[in-house]
């Protein structure tokens, strides 16, 4: 599971302090070309709020239907000024 493979979504985990459902996406690639890894992390998160939007998330995680939703992207590399 990674950030290159959008029709999948990495993590998905309850934050019980704040009462949240995360989905974390997991960014292992470099910022070498920037404008590459911008389509690829923006199709990713199109993918997550997708998922969210559509009920697959309530569909698979009935657990997550009251608390909010928040999207965390993990990076290996910092973005660049770009990113």
């Amino acid at each position: 599971m990674s950030v290159d493979n959008e029709n999948v979504v990495d993590i998905a985990s309850i934050n019980e302090k704040q009462s949240a459902v995360v989905l974390t996406v997991s960014d292992h690639l470099d910022w070498s070309d920037t404008e590459q890894h911008q389509i690829v992390l923006q199709a990713k998160l199109n993918r997550y709020l997708a998922f969210v939007e559509s009920g697959e998330l309530l569909e698979r995680y009935p657990a997550a239907k009251d608390p909010p939703v928040e999207f965390l992207v993990v990076f290996k590399f910092r973005p660049d000024r770009a990113g």
